[in-house]
C-alpha cells in the first residue's frame, strides 16, 4: 500500500494509510477509538470490535479502528518471515465487516515506533482523530518499547479529556488462556487447524499468485500443482494438507505439499497445491489456499511409483474432508476471504 493513498470502501468505512489531516475533518466532533495491530482479526478482536461499535452507537460519535503497515515485527526484524497471520489487506477486508465506521493504516516506521506513550496520546488519539472515548483490549502495550500500559493511558486520558474502557478477554470453551495473535500463531506453527479455526472464528488462509514451478507434477508425476509464494504470511510446519482452494470465485479441494521435496533431493521449501477438478491455466492468478486439515508429514520416497501412489491416498483423503467441510452449516463463515 502506497502512502497517502485513500480508499472508499461500503457504507461509511474509510479505510487510509497516513491522511491524517483528512480523517480528522471526518471526525471534527469526535470519535471512539482502539488501535492495534489486529493481526488475524481473531475472536479476541471481534468481540473487541464489538464494544468499540456498540459504545460509538451510544455516544452518538463514529468508531475508528487504528492499525499499522507493516506489521511492527517485520518493521524490526527485516528478514522475519511467515510472521503474519493476515496481509493488509486481508486485515482490512474483515475489519470492514465488524460494523465499524471507520479504518485507519498508519505507516509503521522508526518515527512512529519512538513515540512516547504521551505523543501517540497527545498527536494520534486527542489530536487528530479527536477521541473522546478510547477502548483497549487486555494486553495493551502502547508508546516506544511498549512503554505504556492501561493505567498510562487512563492518565494520559484524564489529561486529555478522553475516557478509557479496557474490553474483557475472551476464552475458548473449557481453557482459561486469552484468544491471542501469539496464541493463533502458536497453534498454526504446530499444525493444529483445529484449534486455529477455532481462535479465527475462520480457517486460516494465505494466497498469492501462481508462480512456474518445478514442473515435476505435471510431467513425471502425472498430478499437476499450483506454486506459490505467500510472503510474510504464517505457515503450518511441513507436510501433506487438506486444504480448500479458491481462484476466480470458484472453490476446488486441492491436496497441498509444503516442504523441501525431500525425494527429488530438494532443499528449498515450497507451497503446491494440487486441484481436483480444475481445468485450466493458473499462472498469474491470485489463488488462496485454506487449511483444513494436516494430513501427514513429509518424507522421502524410495521410488516414483511409491510417491504416486502416496499422492493417491493424499488426493483421496482431501476430498472426504472437504465434503465433510463442505457439509457443515457454517461452511461460508469460515472462508470469508
Amino acid at each position: 500500500m502506497q502512502p497517502d493513498q485513500t480508499f472508499h470502501s461500503h457504507g461509511e468505512i474509510l479505510i487510509t494509510v497516513t491522511n491524517l489531516q483528512e480523517i480528522s475533518v471526518l471526525l471534527a466532533h469526535g470519535s471512539v477509538v482502539s488501535w492495534g495491530n489486529f493481526d488475524g482479526v481473531h475472536l479476541g478482536h471481534q468481540a473487541l470490535a464489538a464494544v468499540l461499535a456498540a459504545k460509538a452507537a451510544d455516544a452518538g460519535l463514529p468508531s475508528v479502528a487504528v492499525t499499522f503497515d507493516p506489521h511492527p515485527a517485520l518493521f524490526f526484524s527485516s528478514g522475519a518471515r511467515r510472521h503474519c497471520i493476515t496481509d493488509t489487506a486481508d486485515k482490512l477486508t474483515l475489519l470492514e465487516r465488524l460494523g465499524l465506521d471507520y479504518t485507519l493504516v498508519l505507516p509503521f516506521d522508526a518515527a512512529f515506533a519512538a513515540q512516547t506513550p504521551r505523543a501517540f496520546a497527545q498527536g494520534v488519539l486527542a489530536g487528530a482523530l479527536r477521541a473522546k472515548y478510547v477502548v483497549l483490549g487486555h494486553d495493551l502495550g502502547f508508546g516506544q518499547n511498549r512503554s505504556g500500559g492501561f493505567e498510562t493511558l487512563q492518565k494520559l486520558g484524564r489529561e486529555l479529556a478522553f475516557e478509557v474502557q479496557c474490553a474483557n478477554a475472551v476464552t475458548l470453551p473449557g481453557q482459561n488462556t486469552p484468544v491471542s495473535s501469539t496464541g493463533v500463531r502458536e497453534a498454526i506453527k504446530n499444525g493444529n487447524m483445529d484449534k486455529a479455526t477455532a481462535m479465527l472464528g475462520r480457517v486460516h488462509s494465505v494466497h498469492a499468485n501462481v508462480r512456474h514451478g518445478a514442473r515435476r507434477g505435471t510431467g513425471l508425476l502425472g498430478f499437476p500443482t499450483a506454486n506459490i509464494d505467500p510472503g510474510p504470511l504464517l505457515l503450518p510446519p511441513h507436510g501433506v494438507y487438506a486444504c480448500l482452494a479458491k481462484v476466480d470465485g470458484g472453490f476446488y479441494a486441492a491436496a497441498t505439499n509444503l516442504g523441501v521435496n525431500p525425494s527429488f533431493g530438494g532443499d528449498t521449501p515450497s507451497l503446491e497445491a494440487h486441484m481436483l477438478d480444475f481445468e485450466g491455466d493458473l499462472y498469474g492468478k491470485d489463488l488462496r489456499l485454506y487449511f483444513l486439515s494436516f494430513i501427514r508429514p513429509e518424507q522421502k520416497f524410495d521410488s516414483i511409483d511409491a510417491l504416486k501412489a502416496q499422492i493417491g491416498k493424499d488426493v483421496q483423503n482431501t476430498r472426504q474432508i472437504v465434503e465433510q467441510a463442505r457439509a457443515q452449516a457454517a461452511f461460508s463463515a469460515l472462508f470469508p476471504l
